[in-house]
């Protein structure tokens, strides 16, 4: 089982991946940071399977071993339509996307701020 977290930043993306280990549990560790040369959909699709195949993990095993991506909720990144979750479900059904919780719990704080500081 692997899931991967990824935080978009315009003009790099950080990856974190997450795996179980049947003796310890979940592991969780940073993978990379990239230098993103395209910003589109199909840009950071390509950054992210680069990335993991020269990390080693090869296309058949993600095919039968992704089950997840955690991401920021940028339109490039959770579009329904062309965004970076939906092109990787097209490829790797397994694949179950969120908005990460992190994230939105900070997009809530900041509203709250905003509301009370009016």
């Amino acid at each position: 089982m692997l899931i991967l977290s990824f935080t978009y930043y315009g003009v790099d993306i950080d990856f974190r991946f997450f795996t179980f280990d049947t003796s310890v549990g979940p592991v969780s560790f940073f993978l990379d940071i990239v230098e993103l040369s395209c910003t589109t959909s199909a840009g950071i699709e390509k950054a992210l399977i680069d990335c993991l195949t020269r990390h080693g993990l090869t296309l058949e095993y993600l095919r039968d071993h992704w089950v997840g991506s955690g991401t920021d909720g940028a339109s490039v990144m959770l579009g329904s339509k062309s965004g970076v979750a939906t092109r990787l479900k097209a490829i790797y059904p397994l694949i179950v996307s969120w908005h990460c919780f992190n994230h939105r719990l900070k997009l809530s704080v900041n509203d709250a701020i905003k509301c009370c500081t009016k």
